[in-house]
């Protein structure tokens, strides 16, 4: 895993191995890291870094090792990629580049971080979207939980084939899910849901079949988490939080690993770790 500081710009990597015990691998030097917005993991050895705050959008890519070790791999042009986009890898250095606006693109990187356009997608072709989480299948699940417009929630299950084209082969009826700050697409056709209003912290995991139909499965208990990343392919998770001022943070991880009921054993990984505004696997 890749953990980055937006504030400090610290970085550091590390591994969480398959009894769940958390395994420190590399602290970087403050500054090596520019100032990035979203860091993505696209599945094909490659980390993607895009920042769109300026007037200019930066972006680079670069590699992260098996013993921890970073390579830096490119620099794009400036706006080679548009502002405004969310960075949703497909896997196998596939990329969905989507804006609220509904406007997309979709590409692909290769190991050493070329990129290759396939497909762009104008305004109003996609539709609003609050979570979009790809399952490792190569099919993607979009959920809309904004209440704002009265609609109630929404979501769909969709895929884009090798050309970037893109297809949708569910569409779900309005208010099916309840209200869910976030979901990860674990391992298969899992998901993972959760809603925070800081008092309250529901989570829940349920199963797509290959039909598109939704089975609720567990109500967990997993604490305090805002965070969730897959990691091990889906099947293991990394549970992260914090808190307060950098100075006072209060910081706390799990790990956890799903069973085949949809329960997830959580094991704390205590307090001694640094705030991170930025982790991916």
């Amino acid at each position: 895993m890749f953990f980055y500081d937006y504030n400090t710009r610290a970085a550091a990597t590390a591994k969480v191995d398959a009894s769940g015990a958390f395994i420190h691998l590399q602290t970087f030097p403050v500054n090596q890291f520019g100032k990035w917005t979203q860091i993505a993991s696209l599945g094909c050895g490659v980390l993607f870094f895009y920042n769109d705050e300026g007037a200019n959008v930066i972006s680079a890519s670069g590699r992260v090792d098996g013993a921890g070790g970073y390579t830096h791999l490119k620099d794009y042009a400036l706006n080679q990629f548009a502002k405004s986009f969310q960075v949703v890898p497909l896997g196998a250095g596939r990329v969905f580049f989507y804006s609220s606006t509904g406007a997309a693109k979709v590409g692909r990187f290769d190991t050493s971080g070329n990129y290759t356009n396939l497909k762009d997608y104008p305004a109003g072709t996609f539709g609003q979207w609050t979570s979009i989480a790809p399952f490792e299948t190569g099919e993607v699940f979009f959920y809309n939980g904004d209440f704002s417009d009265e609609t109630g929630t929404q979501a769909a299950i969709g895929k884009f084939d090798s050309s970037g084209t893109f297809s949708q082969t569910v569409g779900f009826p309005v208010n099916q899910f309840g209200k869910w700050s976030s979901i990860t697409a674990l391992s298969g056709r899992w998901a993972l849901f959760q809603y925070t209003d800081g008092v309250f912290f529901p989570q829940a995991t349920g199963q797509f079949t290959t039909a598109g139909a939704f089975n609720h499965k567990k109500n967990v208990a997993l604490g305090r988490f805002w965070t969730a990343i897959p990691i091990d392919e889906g099947s293991q998770l990394f549970l992260y939080s914090s808190a307060g001022s950098d100075a006072g943070a209060f910081v706390k991880a799990a790990s956890g690993r799903m069973d085949a009921a949809g329960d997830i054993k959580v094991r704390d990984l205590g307090p001694d770790f640094s705030r991170w505004s930025h982790i991916v696997a």
